[in-house]
């Protein structure tokens, strides 16, 4: 049985120890929901605690490898701890298993402008705002990096 409850997302709300507390609780209740493992991991990355929202990794795809949510947390987390190849394959991940994820195209454009990979970055900002035309940081990072390039016009469109 699989939960959707949305009570709690990382996205919407700093990570705290009594967020995690909830969630740790929702995790005994239904132990083999991906989402809550998920969540929690986001919780600590958000608190800082990147090897303990890295340790959850195992428990989230033990059970179910096709969570694209999950891959695009755990790529968070990676990326946060500077390992950025790996985290651009979670990213990868996530978005096979979703094609039409935004955010992660987002995240993977992030990634890949750390690594000064422009024309990846340029090619996965423009893949987000083609799947999620709303999303602002999309264009604004697309922009500032053909800016960069000198593509002071394409930058404007952007």
């Amino acid at each position: 049985m699989r939960c959707t409850c949305s009570a709690w997302s990382p996205t919407r709300s700093a990570g705290t120890t009594r967020q995690s507390n909830w969630i740790r609780q929702a995790i005994a209740i239904a132990p083999n929901d991906p989402a809550f493992h998920s969540n929690l991991s986001e919780a600590y990355r958000s608190l800082g605690r990147f090897d303990e929202a890295a340790a959850l990794r195992p428990k989230r795809f033990d059970w179910k490898d096709d969570y694209a949510e999950a891959h695009n947390n755990l790529a968070n987390v990676l990326k946060d701890r500077g390992q950025f190849e790996e985290a651009a394959n979670a990213y990868a991940r996530a978005i096979q298993i979703k094609p039409d994820f935004a955010e992660a195209y987002y995240n993977l454009g992030n990634v890949r402008s750390s690594q000064n990979r422009a024309e990846e970055a340029i090619a996965a900002y423009r893949t987000a705002i083609q799947f999620e035309a709303l999303l602002r940081r999309s264009h604004s990072r697309l922009g500032g990096i053909l800016d960069g390039q000198g593509k002071h016009d394409e930058a404007i469109a952007s």
